[in-house]
């Protein structure tokens, strides 16, 4: 089992009451988009409020009851049951307590709100299908608060702690227990003067910890262990059509009601096109602090794992960039030998940008194409991304005990695919050597290729190699260090 993947099931054991937060979430960001109304609430308030709700909603949550509101005091209580939402016959029902959210109407028109501390148990059943996963959890003292502004449908501000998440995953084949700390989330938007908004958004899961089984095994086992010291999540979002994606949700919602699989295909059109760019930057940030995993025998630690993306809007110079990095990789135990210890990576990093994407374009064609025409579509598409403007960049670094390599390059985005790098190392004998240990049927392969590679090299006043190549796929031909060679036909 991958330490990354360890990662992604903590995260997702984590959200095992999926239906409690997406009900809250949904309420807490579309349903307060409501007319203020003045103190002491009032049947006809909760029922205005209702009203306007549905529109966001729609009406099967209230039919239901899953969501109901009263009025109390001052205030609307929103209770939340997600036991009553609806589910397929085989689905399996986690066992959730109803949530009650106090929204306090204010004078300047916003809406204030607080929900009731939240403990409970949980188990959701395995599925009728054979292989299908069972869980349970224990959730501590959950608590949100924040506020709402009507005149846009996002928070402004949204503060959401829990003192404690534990889980217990019978995923077929490699069963976990996870523990994790005091569990908190922040979240603000602010109205930009365009009428859009700008919105961040982060997570915080500290102190975690577990342990996992081997494959095949029936439950975890004490000596597999892993823990994280924390994982922060990070999003935020320039510039959101926040209003115009909300109509374009309410369309499909009212189409629901209605009884329509879907709105008519002219009204989705306009709607999206209303919404377009969508935003001008999303970027999302993740770190994952003092990893380590522990079998018998070995160990594993991992300093520090970082990712990062940044995604523009839908423009005509649409961009997309990925970073990730990796740290402090140490091993211990087993009887791994020292030339092997020598060649094992302590630290990584990898970048890559996607430039110069036309996606307004895209958008256009695919918002233009007649309704029995999407077969035209694979044809125009890739033309649009394939236009010669387009271009994608990388760098990438590897450093171990012995060795460090690092690289970049860039190639543009088109049937000629014509591009060009530059990489260097230094410790290349260290490589060669433990290469030369490796017993197997292809190190002979493995060897001329590295001695190629070491004649092809040019060697800096530090000892540093370098290659610089170039690709010329039409042609097929490679390029490095201004000597060429053919590449082979099919």
């Amino acid at each position: 089992m991958s330490i990354l993947h360890l990662v992604h099931r903590a995260g997702r054991a984590g959200m095992e009451p999926r239906r409690l937060s997406l009900l809250a979430t949904t309420v807490l960001g579309l349903g307060l988009a409501v007319p203020a109304r003045a103190a002491p609430a009032t049947e006809e308030g909760a029922r205005d409020l209702q009203a306007t709700l549905q529109k966001h909603l729609g009406s099967e949550i209230f039919d239901k009851g899953v969501l109901t509101i009263v009025p109390s005091g001052d205030s609307y209580d929103f209770i939340l049951d997600p036991d009553k939402a609806p589910r397929k016959p085989d689905e399996p029902q986690p066992a959730l307590p109803a949530v009650t959210l106090h929204v306090t109407p204010a004078d300047d028109g916003s809406y204030a709100f607080t929900s009731d501390p939240v403990s409970f148990d949980s188990a959701a059943p395995a599925g009728s299908d054979a292989g299908q996963s069972s869980s349970s959890g224990r959730v501590d003292n959950c608590t949100a608060e924040g506020r709402f502004n009507p005149d846009a449908l996002y928070l402004s501000t949204l503060t959401a702690r829990c003192d404690g998440i534990a889980v217990k995953d019978r995923s077929p084949g490699d069963p976990m227990d996870l523990d994790i700390g005091k569990a908190s989330l922040q979240w603000t938007g602010k109205p930009a003067d365009d009428g859009t908004a700008d919105i961040t958004m982060s997570l915080e899961l500290p102190d975690i910890a577990g342990t996992f089984a081997d494959k095949g095994s029936a439950g975890p086992d004490a000596g597999n262990r892993f823990s994280i010291g924390s994982i922060h999540y990070a999003v935020s979002l320039d510039h959101v059509r926040a209003r115009e994606i909300g109509d374009l949700v309410s369309l499909w919602i009212a189409a629901g009601d209605k009884g329509d699989k879907e709105p008519p295909t002219s009204d989705v059109r306009a709607k999206v096109r209303a919404a377009l760019p969508l935003w001008d930057t999303l970027h999302t940030e993740m770190g994952i602090e003092d990893i380590g995993v522990e079998i018998p025998g070995m160990a594993v630690k991992i300093g520090h794992y970082g990712e990062k993306h940044t995604l523009s809007g839908v423009v005509k110079d649409a961009h997309y960039g990925l970073d990730f990095d990796v740290s402090g990789v140490e091993f211990s135990g087993g009887e791994t030998p020292d030339w092997f210890r020598g060649i094992l990576p302590s630290k990584a990093a990898i970048g890559l940008k996607v430039a110069d994407v036309d996606l307004a374009a895209m958008a256009d064609a695919v918002l233009e194409a007649p309704d029995d025409g999407p077969s035209k579509l694979k044809d125009t598409l890739p033309a649009l991304l394939l236009n010669g403007k387009a271009s994608v960049a990388g760098n990438a670094s590897v450093t171990a005990p012995s060795y460090d390599v690092e690289g970049h390059g860039e190639a543009p985005i088109d049937p000629k695919m014509q591009g060009t790098a530059m990489v260097s190392a230094t410790g290349f004998d260290a490589i060669m050597s433990a290469a030369n240990k490796f017993a197997t049927k292809d190190t002979r392969s493995m060897l001329l290729g590295f001695a190629l590679m070491k004649g092809l090299a040019k060697a800096g006043p530090d000892g540093r190699l370098t290659w610089d190549l170039a690709v010329d796929v039409p042609a097929k031909k490679v390029s490095v260090n201004g000597q060429v060679f053919n590449l082979p036909k099919k």
